[in-house]
């Protein structure tokens, strides 16, 4: 942009990239707080238990701790983290729905009634629609950073577009299925308000309970 358009655009374009990855990176840290949560209490409530405050603070020293770590590794954590990470999450989607699939395949009740189309589909096309619209963007967001590694791959300009399709594909079948998958074991008329939070954990506790796995 800079380039092309001159330093003032290229500003501007890189001051919003950077402003819309920082929910992202906040985002982040704010899971691997959660995460000790679960671990610790084994529930999601943690943050009655620290208060605002302390979450905040939790939040900003994990944020420091993967800068501090980003420079120590250099250019390679980047890499490791987001291949681990991202490795794992996709991982772990397959398993929620595969495990749904099985469940209903023997029986397990679903949560949503009536489990139709009409279910899923926005009643309102509002600000809350489009807040929630605007996850499966935020899914998305990201895919442009593996730009610079194009020059790693044997035959940039045929591999880097077909790695661009498949991330696609896999957000497609990450937000269908999920989807699909947490209308079985929420309604999705009465979701919990911290289901951004602690949906997973409460889905893979859900998944737990209807096996015979949890009984918590």
């Amino acid at each position: 942009m800079r380039a092309v358009n001159g330093d003032k655009v290229g500003y501007f374009a890189a001051w919003f990239y950077w402003i819309t990855g920082l929910p992202y990176v906040v985002d982040v840290a704010n899971s691997v707080v959660i995460s000790l949560g679960w671990i610790i209490t084994g529930n999601g409530d943690i943050q009655s238990h620290l208060g605002n405050a302390w979450f905040g603070i939790l939040t900003a020293v994990i944020f420091v701790g993967f800068i501090w770590f980003q420079h120590l590794f250099k250019n390679r954590s980047l890499e490791i983290l987001s291949t681990i990470g991202g490795g794992a999450m996709f991982l772990m989607t397959i398993l929620f729905v595969v495990m749904t699939f099985a469940g209903l395949t023997s029986g397990k009740p679903i949560a949503t009634h009536p489990f139709n189309l009409h279910a899923f589909l926005p009643k309102h096309f509002d600000f809350r629609f489009l807040a929630t619209f605007g996850l499966f963007v935020f899914a998305m967001n990201g895919s442009e950073i593996a730009a610079p590694y194009t020059k790693d791959m044997k035959h940039p300009s045929r591999d880097f577009p077909k790695a661009l399709k498949m991330i696609a594909i896999m957000t497609m079948f990450l937000t269908l299925f999920g989807t699909f998958s947490l209308g079985v074991y929420f309604n999705a008329h009465h979701l919990p308000n911290d289901l951004k939070m602690n949906g997973s954990y409460y889905a893979f506790q859900a998944i737990g309970r209807s096996t015979g796995w949890v009984t918590c």
